[in-house]
Order: C-alpha cells, then sequence, then structure tokens
C-alpha cells in the first residue's frame, strides 16, 4: 500500500515536470496536502519526506519551513510555521499552497492565450 501511495505521489510530479498539471492534477495534490496537514501540530521528518515526494522541497528550516515548488518553469516559495498557532493552521497552509499554484496555472494559461 505504501508503495502504491508513493507511485500515486510520484505521478503527481511526473504531471508537473512534464507541464501537464492541470486541475486534475491539483486536486490529487490538494487531497494529498489536507491528509497531511489534518491536525497539524508540527512539522515531523515524515512530513517533510511526503511533502518532498509531492513537490514541495524543504530550502530551510528555522521557526518556518521555507518550501519550493516548482511548476511550469517558475519556483513558488511556501512558508510553513514548524509550530502552529491553532487547530486550523495546517489547512490554511493547504488553501495557500493550492491558491498560489492555480494563481500560477490561470496565468500560465493567460498568457499562452495571448502569444496566439
Amino acid at each position: 500500500m505504501l508503495q502504491e501511495k508513493k507511485r500515486k505521489l510520484k505521478n503527481l510530479t511526473d504531471y508537473n515536470e512534464a507541464g501537464v498539471f492541470g486541475l486534475y492534477e491539483l486536486k490529487m495534490l490538494r487531497k494529498q496536502l489536507k491528509r497531511l496537514f489534518n491536525g497539524y501540530s508540527r512539522m515531523t521528518s515524515a512530513m517533510v519526506k511526503e511533502l518532498d515526494i509531492l513537490g514541495l522541497h524543504l530550502i530551510r528550516k528555522d521557526s518556518h519551513f521555507v518550501f519550493s515548488y516548482n511548476i511550469n518553469g517558475k519556483k513558488l516559495i511556501f512558508e510553513i510555521a514548524s509550530t502552529p498557532s491553532d487547530y486550523r493552521s495546517g489547512l490554511n497552509n493547504v488553501c495557500t499552497i493550492c491558491r498560489r499554484i492555480t494563481k500560477e496555472l490561470c496565468e500560465d494559461k493567460d498568457t499562452s492565450k495571448g502569444n496566439l
């Protein structure tokens, strides 16, 4: 079961690298992030490994963890508190990450339409 989960997560990264990251892949990413951050109380090494598989690569850690995510050749930076303030923090992180990725996808589609 763990191998199957890793395969699904790896497929999301492959879609992103191939440049065919779309709405379905974003929904799958959101689902995996919600599973990871549900009841988030602190960042564990297991979470960092799973986030890395999803494509969120750890840049540095201090009082906040800083992750980078490459989408369509652009690098997005996310900061996540190492010890969140309340129970909603994890889900707020998920919303922020997905919102920024969606914004990047929409901007990319808009610029590609303008070049026609």
